[in-house]
Parts: structure tokens; C-alpha cells; sequence
């Protein structure tokens, strides 16, 4: 019996990521759950292409031997759009309706056509134990490469914030996904194939893992770690850097008067309302408890605070992310000559902490009038 040391090769790769899946203490557990399901099916692929290698050698070359080997690998098609569901399904409650529909009409059209293949042999078709494209084949294989395109796009890049390291990791799974299809338009390999979804996977299951770790639970912002990350780059790079530290106010009068959760929810509308607004002009970051920061290398001071105004003179932050009252301080600074972006950045906190001040002492003497 032949052994696809290829097909064993893939399932290690699975393994692994189920390993790093279990192991990751970033990814949420319901995402970790659709994601081991996701690899459940893409270790059905690998086991049921080793079991049409068997029943290719063992059964002699008749049309039921035929037939077996037809339905087996249109069964191996139909769980490619399957597996291919789960892991979208975590996002749904961020994505648009029409965004579903378009993912479950995509995703339909995968699962149609081979299962229709099992009796109309409309993109393969197998006599005597080999296996001849269709025609149509080679545009299934187009549009499944399509559609895999339009999930990674709709469902990861849309649902967090990618940096330069997290669209390298997406561009090589997009990449040997494209290798795989070139595979098995070209030459036929289908096995090919399967390691290269199996590469995506791992590929996919470290790209999750890298984004939660960046990324602030509560505020759905780039972390303290992105934020130091992009400083060093900044460095690297001698690039003019603009600075802006924001102070949340009144948030322990929110965990105080109404419970922690709704002063997450209050740190989250805050970072979301601001992230959008500035969102053309730099990155926002958590940086720790009520203070986040702002990193320019596109805009200057001047450019910056009749924003800063428009956003400070709101009274609330955006409807979409709750009611909550918008009230911050904030400080800002350019980079100077000789100065790197750390001093940059403890110049805008200190003007930060000023501005605070002021407006706590405005506050009291509002008090004191009344």
C-alpha cells in the first residue's frame, strides 16, 4: 500500500496549529473552538485522500471502482468551503447582512457543484482509476481561489487592525493557497492541493494568535506592544513623528457608579470614537489603563489640533459604540531635531498632564461659582 507521506506531512502541520491554538493564551475561547473545528475538516481532506489512494490499488479498475474514487473526491471538495465557514462565522456579528449573503451564496455555489459531480460529471470525472478535468474545472478552481480571497479580506483584514508583519503573514497564506490551485490546474496534483490549504491553515491559526496578542481586548486597538514596536521602526526609519496623548476623564467615576463592565464600555467607545476620527491621520493606541496615544508620521501639530477640537468640542462619543459622554485631555508634540520619538512622546504626555490640570481646576471653580 502506497503511503502519501505528503498527506502525513499535512496533518502534522494541523496538529501544530491545533497545538498552538490550545496553547495561545490571546485568542478568545469561541474563536479557538471554530478554528479547531475549521482544522477538523481540513484533517477529513487528508484522510479521505488516503483512502482513495487505497481503494485505488486495491480494487481492481471497474466502473464501481470508478465511482467510489469520483464520490470520494467529490466528497474531499465539498468539505473545502465547509472548513472554510467556520472561522468567518466568529465575525458575523461585525459584518454587514449583505456581506453574508454574498459569503453564503459564495460558499453554496463551492458545495453545489461537486456534490452535483457525484452523478453529472460536470468539472471531473474518473475511468480506469485516472482522473480527467472537465472544462469547467478550471473555472471552479478560479472562482474557489476568488472567493478565499474575498474571506480573507471581508473577515480578517476588516476585523482587526493589521500592521507591516500581519499582511506578510497574509500575503504568504494567500500565496501557497495559489500555488496549490496553479498545482491542480496545471498538472492535476490535487494532493499538492491539500498541503497547501494545510500551510494556509497553520499559516491563518499564527496570523490570529500574532493579531490578538496586538490587539487591546477591551478597546479593539493596537496594544502597548504595537505601540512600542512602531516607535522602534520609527527610529529606524528618521521620519518627522507627531504625538498626541489622550487622558480619559471621569472613568473612575463610571467603574465606581455603575461597575467595571460598563467602564470597559466606556474605554472602548472612547478609543473606537477616536480611532475613526483620526483614523486618516495616524493609528490610536492603548497604551494602559485610561491613556492612549496617537502616532503621526504624515501629519504635523498644526494639521492636527483643529481635529483634536472638532473631536474635543463633541459631547459624546459616536452612537454606534454606546452612550457615553466624550471627555478627554489631551497633550500634543512634534518631533524636534535630535529628538527621538520616546522624548516626543514625554514631551505630548507631559502638556498632557498640564492640560488636565487646567481643566480640573477650571471644573472647580465652575463648582465653586455655583
Amino acid at each position: 500500500m502506497t503511503v502519501l507521506f505528503i498527506d502525513i506531512i499535512s496533518m502534522i502541520l494541523v496538529l501544530f496549529a491545533w497545538f498552538r491554538l490550545y496553547d495561545s493564551m490571546s485568542i478568545e475561547i469561541r474563536v479557538k473552538r471554530f478554528c479547531f473545528l475549521s482544522g477538523i475538516f481540513f484533517a477529513l481532506i487528508l484522510i479521505l485522500d488516503q483512502i482513495w489512494e487505497i481503494v485505488l490499488e486495491t480494487f481492481p479498475a471497474t466502473v464501481q471502482t470508478d465511482t467510489v474514487l469520483n464520490s470520494i473526491t467529490c466528497v474531499i471538495y465539498m468539505l473545502i468551503p465547509v472548513s472554510a465557514a467556520f472561522i468567518p462565522y466568529v465575525y458575523t456579528g461585525v459584518i454587514s447582512l449583505r456581506s453574508h449573503l454574498i459569503r453564503i451564496l459564495a460558499l453554496s455555489f463551492l458545495e453545489i457543484v461537486p456534490f452535483l459531480n457525484i452523478w453529472y460529471k460536470v468539472i471531473f470525472s474518473h475511468r480506469e482509476g485516472y482522473m480527467y478535468f472537465k472544462p469547467f474545472f478550471i473555472f471552479y478552481s478560479l472562482v474557489e481561489y476568488l472567493i478565499f480571497l474575498f474571506l480573507i479580506w471581508r473577515y480578517y483584514i476588516r476585523s482587526f487592525l493589521f500592521d507591516r508583519s500581519d499582511h506578510i503573514m497574509v500575503a504568504f497564506s494567500v500565496g501557497i493557497v495559489g500555488v496549490g490551485v496553479l498545482a491542480q490546474i496545471i498538472y492535476g496534483d490535487l494532493t499538492d492541493n491539500w498541503c497547501c490549504i494545510s500551510i494556509c491553515y497553520l499559516f491563518m491559526i499564527l496570523a490570529i494568535d500574532q493579531m490578538y496578542a496586538k490587539t487591546d481586548l477591551v478597546t479593539k486597538l493596537h496594544n502597548r506592544e504595537v505601540y512600542l514596536k512602531m516607535l522602534r521602526h520609527h527610529r529606524r526609519e528618521n521620519r518627522p513623528l507627531t504625538a498626541v496623548m489622550f487622558d480619559l476623564n471621569h472613568l473612575k467615576d463610571v467603574n465606581d457608579q455603575r461597575g467595571h463592565a460598563d467602564g470597559d464600555a466606556y474605554l472602548r467607545a472612547f478609543g473606537l470614537t477616536a480611532q475613526k476620527v483620526m483614523a486618516p491621520y495616524g493609528e490610536l493606541f492603548r497604551i494602559g489603563g485610561d491613556e492612549f496615544c496617537m502616532l503621526s508620521i504624515t501629519t504635523t501639530p498644526a494639521q492636527l489640533l483643529p481635529v483634536l477640537a472638532e473631536l474635543q468640542d463633541r459631547e459624546k462619543c459616536d452612537p454606534e459604540y454606546g452612550d457615553f459622554p466624550l471627555d478627554f485631555a489631551f497633550g500634543m508634540a512634534g518631533q524636534r531635531p535630535g529628538e527621538d520619538g520616546e522624548e516626543t512622546v514625554h514631551r505630548a504626555d507631559q502638556m498632557m498632564y498640564e492640560n488636565k490640570r487646567k481643566m480640573h481646576a477650571a471644573d472647580r471653580h465652575l463648582d465653586c461659582s455655583i
